[in-house]
């Protein structure tokens, strides 16, 4: 049985609320994973949703690792069972499942993090495109684009095309890819979304703040069937205003 007597009655409220969209904001130190991880428990043991079946979001490998930790010691083996992962591990996977339908060869994918070989890629891009323009300033242009989908300029739009082309010639993704590719996934395919839709009846997001705009569209879509979402944030906190949380 789930012990919520070292719960604060905010906190209780929270983890006990019910089915559908839920908002919860505090300050630094006030247990925000704590109480997510309680609910995730709660959500199996009072409404029954089985764990394979909650999707639990967070920004971070270690955050990952903390929220399974914790899933494990309040769930017990069953914890382990919980979708615990990143934006960015969540999208390799839907990326991996329909690489075909995305343009990829194939279903393993090398994800770039270095952001100098990145700046070189998209330099590359520009010149193919014929678009002469600062390299720092048209790559920050050229991932403002591809996190918001915003088209704002005909030349950089033409860099994403052709960046984007590079990176499914080379089998590779970046960062940004993990959210837009399964936004533009599910948007084309609906059929891809209803298979996901089906297989998540719980979501929860940690650092809400921090979510971009593909992101959030990103679950919002995934929620769209059952609106069962419990989001934990500050927007306070927000530290990645910069690239479009």
């Amino acid at each position: 049985m789930l012990d919520l007597s070292l719960l604060t009655p905010q906190q209780r409220e929270a983890v006990t609320a019910p089915e559908g969209p839920v908002l919860i904001t505090a300050v630094p130190g006030a247990g925000k994973t704590l109480v997510l991880t309680m609910r995730t428990a709660w959500l199996h043991q009072q409404l029954a949703i089985t764990p394979e079946t909650i999707l639990a979001i967070t920004f971070s490998r270690k955050a990952v690792g903390e929220m399974s930790y914790r899933l494990r010691r309040i769930m017990g083996p069953r914890g382990a069972q919980v979708n615990v992962r990143t934006f960015e591990g969540f999208g390799y996977g839907v990326i991996s499942v329909f690489h075909e339908e995305l343009g990829y060869k194939r279903s393993r994918l090398t994800v770039l993090t270095d952001a100098h070989e990145i700046s070189d890629l998209i330099s590359r891009a520009a010149r193919e495109a014929g678009v002469d323009a600062p390299v720092d300033g048209l790559a920050l242009a050229v991932n403002d684009e591809r996190s918001t989908g915003r088209v704002t300029n005909p030349e950089v739009h033409a860099v994403v095309e052709r960046y984007e082309e590079i990176l499914r010639e080379r089998s590779a993704a970046d960062f940004v890819s993990m959210s837009s590719l399964p936004l533009k996934l599910f948007r084309e395919h609906p059929e891809a979304l209803e298979r996901y839709q089906l297989a998540f009846r719980a979501i929860l997001i940690d650092e809400c703040q921090d979510t971009s705009a593909r992101q959030y569209e990103l679950m919002r879509l995934l929620a769209a069937r059952h609106g069962n979402v419990t989001a934990v944030g500050d927007h306070c906190q927000s530290i990645v205003r910069h690239v479009g949380a």
